[in-house]
């Protein structure tokens, strides 16, 4: 389940992320999308390491999908001490959806030490 609320209730809520937009397109005639992304996108190596951790690990879960990229590469971030600031999740679905999402971290977390 992904709950997505306003107004957080503080302390007892912390936000992690807004979403600042979202939006699907579905592509036909599409497959081996995300090897294909790695090369039209022309990634770094481990660029895609989350995402392919985690279909390797569950599965194409869908939209769940997305939730559980966005968690694997928190805990990426926090081992390697990384800060990210911007990012862009995008989801696959079969025939070919895209779920996209534009996430800026919220100010807080981004100096928040665990």
């Amino acid at each position: 389940a992904v709950i997505v609320g306003a107004d957080a209730v503080h302390p007892v809520e912390h936000t992690r992320f807004e979403m600042v937009s979202a939006s699907q397109t579905t592509i036909p005639a599409t497959d081996g999308i995300i090897d294909h992304i790695d090369g039209a996108l022309r990634l770094d190596p481990g660029k895609l390491a989350a995402s392919r951790t985690v279909l390797r690990d569950y599965g194409n879960m869908l939209g769940a999908t997305l939730i559980f990229v966005l968690d694997e590469q928190r805990m990426r971030m926090e081992e390697d001490g990384e800060r990210g600031e911007w990012g862009v999740m995008m989801g696959f679905g079969p025939g070919f959806t895209v779920e996209t999402m534009v996430l800026h971290a919220v100010a807080s977390n981004l100096h928040r030490k665990n």
